[in-house]
């Protein structure tokens, strides 16, 4: 009897447990960061119960990642030190982590802040930004969802295959 009220405690931990790590969900964490300054730092909350990557690149070169983070729903992420600049903000939402191809296999979203995020240390003074991701899950299925204008919101909808690429730390 106690091994079947065990097995079935740990059943029922597994099923109601969303923040079980799996080898396909890392840990909310650093990806890559190639930007590195003082004070300045940025907050990520994802309010979503989708997980989500945030990934900044300079303004003018949205090709080079600088920085992408991984962000599980219903969590925040602070990223110490970003180096002073301006830069563009992308974020893509999803689930099926795929480590192979850096990208949400499953429920995918991708978009990006459509105005420039702007980091500035000083002697006195430093630049904290915050970005909350989420909740998307009343958006509906990704294609669907496209019709829906991010603009009023201060974002843009991007294809996939627009979306910054990154290679692993290692």
């Amino acid at each position: 009897m106690k091994r079947i009220l065990g097995f079935m405690v740990l059943l029922v931990l597994l099923l109601v447990s969303p923040g079980l790590a799996t080898e396909e969900q890392p840990e909310s964490g650093i990806l890559v960061k190639n930007i590195s300054g003082r004070h300045s730092n940025l907050l990520i909350k994802n309010l979503s119960a989708y997980d989500a990557v945030l990934v900044i690149t300079p303004v003018n070169k949205p090709g080079k990642t600088l920085l992408a983070v991984y962000v599980r729903g219903n969590e925040e992420l602070k990223v110490p030190n970003i180096t002073s600049g301006s830069y563009s903000c992308w974020f893509t939402h999803g689930s099926a982590w795929d480590p192979e191809t850096n990208r949400f296999a499953e429920n995918a979203y991708y978009a990006r802040l459509t105005k420039t995020m702007r980091f500035l240390r000083t002697q006195r003074r430093y630049t904290k930004y915050t970005v909350q991701l989420g909740p998307i899950e009343n958006l509906g299925p990704p294609e669907p969802a496209k019709a829906i204008d991010l603009e009023q919101y201060g974002m843009a909808w991007v294809e996939e295959p627009d979306f910054p690429t990154w290679e692993d730390k290692d």
